[in-house]
């Protein structure tokens, strides 16, 4: 994009939108939309009405606030590809993990999350916070949590994609987007909640903490779980336990403890179309960027803010996680710089 160039609708649409392999489908410019000329339709930003790439309102350079706020659109991949250090900024790389039993048994890898999350709550460090729950047919939901009791409906990974859009206007709507709130996300949430924060949306007003994930890549519902899981594999969705991913293998696990494991490079079909263009795996936007890789009951913490070193130093003087150094764990720190290395060498190749 030319600098001092205003964004456009059209140059939004032509360059990313009808790309299926670059728009993330983060949602960030339908739900920015000042005039509500923007829908999500089957994962994707559409005109409410008349031509494609053509916004009535964005005609002689008013506004395309929608450009603006478009996280690969005002990327500038050439710099954010080469930097020295694969996984980003950071402050400090901590393994962690929740001192709750419940969270060990309920959550992904080490429930650092979780813990973490209500801890928030109950410190009132955040009125709210905005998650991700699953419905009997591993379909996924945003939530938006007040009570710390209902933390633990968002436990555990789901792995099938879902945008910012209906999380962030929930938390609009029941009122909490100016109080104090934090969010949980994949890297390409992340940036785009960040360019919301730039613009200064009032859906994000109130954020005080971005919990990033690790993403290698996304898979769709209707891909992984209608044709893969529950069509060709015949498993019974609603007995589905958990859902992981170590060491190359997908595994599902049944409520009766029967276990089903993919090559992942089996499921390469079913990923979110937006995937192949992202060089983003660690979610180097967050203030703290979490994943398993492989570490039975820790997760890997990867802090890049002051505002993550702050609430990671307090939930633990609460007591409600341990933490200790990542170098106890070398294999994993390999497998975060290979995987995070990975991730952009593909970008590279497919934005070129």
């Amino acid at each position: 994009m030319e600098q001092n160039k205003k964004p456009s609708f059209s140059e939004l649409y032509d360059k990313v939108i009808s790309s299926e392999s670059l728009c993330t489908r983060c949602g960030a410019c339908v739900l920015i939309c000042p005039k509500n000329r923007l829908i999500f339709k089957n994962l994707q930003p559409e005109q409410v009405s008349g031509d494609k790439n053509v916004c009535p309102v964005n005609i002689d350079g008013r506004c395309g606030i929608c450009a603006m706020v478009c996280p690969v659109l005002n990327r500038e991949y050439a710099s954010f590809i080469t930097e020295e250090d694969a996984i980003g900024n950071y402050t400090s790389i901590l393994a962690g993990r929740t001192t709750d039993q419940v969270f060990r048994e309920k959550g992904q890898d080490g429930g650092l999350v979780s813990s973490i999350l209500k801890w928030g709550l109950v410190t009132k460090r955040w009125s709210s916070f905005v998650g991700y729950t699953r419905d009997e047919n591993w379909q996924v939901l945003p939530l938006v949590v007040t009570e710390s009791s209902e933390v633990i409906k968002t436990c555990g990974s789901k792995y099938t994609y879902i945008s910012i859009i209906d999380g962030l206007s929930q938390l609009h709507r029941l009122g909490f987007a100016s109080e104090p709130f934090s969010i949980v996300g994949l890297p390409c949430h992340i940036a785009a909640i960040r360019k919301l924060q730039e613009l200064k949306s009032k859906y994000v007003k109130g954020l005080v903490l971005c919990i990033g994930l690790f993403c290698s890549k996304a898979f769709s519902y209707e891909g992984l779980v209608k044709n893969k899981i529950m069509k060709e594999m015949e498993i019974p969705i609603a007995d589905v336990k958990k859902m992981d991913i170590r060491k190359g293998l997908f595994t599902i696990k049944m409520e009766w403890g029967e276990i089903y494991q993919i090559p992942v490079k089996e499921l390469q079909n079913y990923s979110h179309s937006g995937c192949s263009a992202c060089a983003d795996f660690s979610a180097e936007s967050a203030d703290i960027s979490v994943g398993g890789l492989g570490i039975d009951e820790w997760t890997i913490a990867v802090i890049r803010t002051e505002a993550g070193e702050e609430v990671m130093k307090a939930a633990r003087s609460f007591g409600s996680i341990e933490t200790c150094s990542a170098d106890k764990f070398p294999k994993a720190l390999h497998l975060l710089e290979r995987l995070a290395s990975r991730k952009r060498e593909q970008a590279v190749k497919k934005i070129n």
